[in-house]
Order: structure tokens, then sequence, then C-alpha cells
């Protein structure tokens, strides 16, 4: 039997050989995957496939300290040189990313004295290097012209979006406030340093990050969060602020982190649309409890609308909570008479308290109580509540119950031409 290990050695000296037919740039473009090139289990292959999942996952500190750990100790006879000079490029690649070039320099340096006749790690080596001056050379131009437009319009957003390219090529993002700000020798106003920060997010600053890198934008991500976390402390009550910083952990921070932003947000400036984000967020996190919480908050404060009382009920029928759900949709019927289910004939669909009110009452085989329960609750529906929960009754294909209800309005309100359908 062919021993795995063995199989990948012959695969690997056949690479050798047709490395060369491949073009530099393509070469050097394309990372290596770990798992691509195994050998029998020992303590350095443990490593090295955690350093994976670390990349992977784009923690590269973490898989820094085991690549060091793998190259610190004395190449073992399991791992052929192959495999040790994979190990320095990824290893290179990884500082490059992180943007510790002499640490990079010193480690593609390594490659030109690889002991194979094929040129190919010795060309990786120097590419390597090249490109690393090219990242210093670009991130020097582009901070020296984006400090010089912004001295000269503080409210130019190019300037901006040159000192963060300069800036995330550097592995300095996360200090662009401190920097720009000892560069122009005094502080920012809220609306410059908002500036910034949206520039740290923009497309253009990730783009030039992966096409000179060569790896994900995940380092620029993070670089974004810290800087924002600077803008939001120095400038706690600025809405603008606030909400780039909740925008940029929305789509590249942690869940948990994003949760406490929004809180802390919310004591600071609250506003209906935080609360409904952060209930929005924990629902997503499979926090039922602490989301119920804050949709109560919202209606007990007043800051609310129909499609509050719609996620709190619906987030009650989840915790088996009928009861509550109940009363909670036929208080937002109460409180928004207006909001009628709209004929699914206009464009703008979108369920009610009169819709969740419905349902839950047929799953429970209660529909024929709908009108005794609506006025044990509301003494006096207004003619709205009778014909729109009669709507909500149609488009749920219960015509006869529909009938009764506007039977029942004609009783209440003889004179009231709300009759018919309700309309876009």
């Amino acid at each position: 039997m062919v021993r795995f290990s063995h199989l990948l050695n012959y695969i690997a000296s056949i690479a050798i050989i047709l490395i060369p037919l491949i073009p530099d740039r393509a070469i050097s473009s394309v990372p290596i995957s770990i798992s691509q090139i195994q050998t029998d289990s020992a303590d350095w292959q443990t490593l090295l496939e955690k350093a994976e999942d670390y990349e992977n996952r784009e923690r590269y500190q973490e898989a820094e300290i085991l690549y060091r750990q793998i190259l610190s100790a004395p190449q073992p006879d399991s791992m052929n040189d192959w495999m040790y000079y994979v190990i320095h490029i990824n290893l290179g690649e990884n500082l490059q990313a992180q943007g510790k070039f002499p640490d990079a320099i010193a480690i593609f340096e390594k490659l030109l004295d690889a002991p194979f006749e094929d040129r190919y790690f010795r060309d990786r080596g120097r590419y390597a290097i090249d490109k690393i001056a090219e990242i210093q050379e670009t991130a020097k131009d582009r901070i020296t012209k984006g400090l010089k437009a912004i001295k000269n319009d503080p409210t130019n957003p190019w300037g901006y979006e040159d000192l963060a390219i300069g800036l995330a090529l550097e592995n300095r993002l996360a200090q662009g406030l401190t920097f720009l700000e000892d560069n122009l020798g005094s502080p920012l106003t809220p609306e410059n340093a908002l500036e910034l920060g949206k520039a740290a997010v923009s497309s253009t600053v990730y783009s030039n990050f992966q096409h000179l890198i060569l790896r994900s934008s995940f380092p620029v991500t993070q670089q974004a969060i810290a800087l924002y976390r600077q803008l939001v402390m120095r400038y706690p009550r600025d809405r603008n602020i606030r909400w780039g910083f909740l925008d940029v952990l929305d789509v590249y921070g942690d869940p948990e982190e994003s949760i406490a932003a929004y809180r802390e947000a919310i004591a600071q400036l609250p506003s209906e649309n935080l609360y409904w984000a952060l209930a929005r967020k924990l629902e997503s996190a499979g926090k039922l409890t602490e989301a119920i919480d804050v949709y109560k908050q919202l209606i007990d404060l007043s800051l609310t609308e129909p499609r509050v009382y719609v996620a709190l009920g619906s987030l009650l029928e989840q915790k088996q909570q009928q009861d509550l759900a109940l009363q909670v949709y036929l208080k937002g019927i109460e409180t928004f008479p207006e909001d009628y289910p709209r004929d699914r004939r206009c464009h703008v669909v979108k369920t009610t308290n009169y819709d969740r009110l419905v349902k839950l009452l047929d799953s429970q085989n209660r529909l024929h109580e709908v009108i005794t329960i609506l006025e044990q609750f509301n003494s006096h529906p207004n003619p709205e509540i009778y014909q729109n929960l009669a709507i909500a009754l149609e488009y749920e294909k219960h015509q006869d119950i529909a009938a009764v209800v506007y039977r029942r309005l004609r009783e209440v309100y003889p004179d009231s031409e709300l009759l018919g359908g309700g309309g876009c």
C-alpha cells in the first residue's frame, strides 16, 4: 500500500517540474492551501492545521504564532523541504497581510536560499519582496496625497479616502484619528471625523488593499471598527458617527459587540429605530426574552408603530404565550386602527395586527369568537376596526366570518360609509 505521505511527496515533485511554466505573477497571487499538501500526522502537522483554521477565519495573529512555533523547531524528518518552504510562504504572506513588512521581508529572503534546482521558491521570494516595496511606496504616496488634500480642504472626501488607503496598507488605519490630528495640529470636528470614518469603510479602500496585499479585506474591516470605536468615544452624542459605527458593526463586527453598541447608542440617543434594530438583532441571536423586553420598552415609551406589536406578538407566540400575544395584537389594533391589511393587488403588502389576530384565533379554532374577543378588549371599536378585521378575514378565506363582522359594523354604525373592502 502506498503511504499517503509518499504519494503527496510525489505530487509535490511533479508540481516543482511544472511550476516554471506558470507566469510568476500568477504563482504569487494564489495563496497555497495547507490542506492541499499534508504528510503523516505529527505534532507540527497538528499546529499547521490549526494555523490554517485560524487563517480561514482570518485570525492572522494566532496563525502567525503557530507558523513561528513550527519554524522555530528543528525541521522534523516527517516534513519534506517543499513543505518547509511552503510554511515560510504562508508565514510571509500572513505578515504582509498584517502590515508587518520588515518581518515579512525577512521571511521571504529565506526563500532565496531554497535548496532546489527549480527556481520557484526563489522567484516567489523575489516577487514578494518587490510587492512589499510597491505596497510601501503606494502607502507613502497615498498618505502624502491625502494629507495635502485635507489640509487644503477639510471637507474633501477624496483626501480622506487617499489617507485611509495609505494607512490601511501600513496597518495603521486604527490610528487614523491620532495620525491625522497630529499632522493637522488641531482636533477634527465631528463632521471631519465622520469623513475619516466613512473613508475607512469605503469599497475603494478595500479594493486597493486586496489588490496589493492579495488577501482578505478582513484586516481593514477590523481596523475600521477600531477607528470608529475611537470616534464614538470622542463624540458620544453625535448621531451620524453613532450610526456609522453601528453600520460597520452590522456588516463586519462581532454580533455581541454590535448588540452592546446598540444598547450604548440607545442610552445616549434613544430613538424608535435604535430600539427596533436592537430588538431585531437580539431576535437573530436567539435572545428572544431580551428582544421581547426591548419591544415592550418601545411600547411603554410610545416610541412605536404597528410593526412593533406584530413583532412582539410573533415572539410571544414562539414562546408559546398565545394569550399574551392575543392581547398584544388587540392593543396594536386599538392603537393603530388605520393600519389595515392592504389588498394583495397593491404593491405594498405587509403583515398587520389584524392578520396576526386572525391567524392566531384560527390556529386555536376560535375565529367564531372574534367579535366577542374584540369587544371585550375594546368596548367601542371604531368603524375602521370592524372593516379592517373583515378585510383580514376575507384575505384568509374566511368570507363567512367576514360577513358576520360586516353585519356587526352595520348594527353598531348604521350610518357608516365604511362598508366595502379596503383600497390602496
